[in-house]
Order: structure tokens, then C-alpha cells, then sequence
């Protein structure tokens, strides 16, 4: 198998309030008075003292994800979901 086949990851550290991906992606923290509440990979929900990886694969598709954002100030509520056909985002917001 060679290197281009291999999958492209987000990692999303949720107790260090982090997320990249290496090699495309800098290291970013969550902005301030955002907290993750939830995280979904693959259908099984992860535990948010793990570091969760996201994989995007070279023919387009990615793993079925979905995280759940809550603002500290109101809040408002963001979830974003990976199509895992074609790796596009949707993100829905509620308060």
C-alpha cells in the first residue's frame, strides 16, 4: 500500500479543547466559552477524554462523524456532520 493511499486524519482532543490535521492543518484550539459535548465516529459514540480520530479517505469519502458544540455565553447549540460519501459538512444551529 502506498503512502498516497493512506487516509488523511482530523484528531480532535476535546479535553485539551484542540483539533488538526497533520500535514494539512494546524493544531487549533476550540474558541473560548465553546465546550464539545459530543462525539460521534462510526456510529459509536466516543468518550471525550479520548483523542478521536476522523479519517478522510484519497477517494473522497470519509468515516460518519458528528460533533456537538455548545456556546458557554447562550447557550446555542452547533452540530456538525460529515457526510461519509462525499466528506462534505453540514452544520446545523439551535438555541
Amino acid at each position: 500500500m502506498s503512502s498516497n493511499s493512506q487516509p488523511r486524519e482530523l484528531i480532535i482532543k476535546p479535553m485539551e479543547r484542540t483539533f488538526e490535521a497533520p500535514g494539512a492543518f494546524p493544531l487549533t484550539a476550540f474558541p473560548d466559552g465553546v465546550n464539545v459535548e459530543g462525539v460521534l465516529v462510526n456510529d459509536q459514540e466516543r468518550d471525550l477524554d479520548d483523542v478521536i480520530a476522523v479519517r478522510f479517505f484519497s477517494r473522497g469519502t470519509s468515516d460518519d462523524f458528528s460533533i456537538i458544540l455548545r456556546s458557554v455565553s447562550d447557550g446555542s447549540q452547533c452540530v456538525i456532520f460529515l457526510d461519509p460519501v462525499t466528506a462534505l459538512a453540514d452544520i446545523k444551529t439551535s438555541r
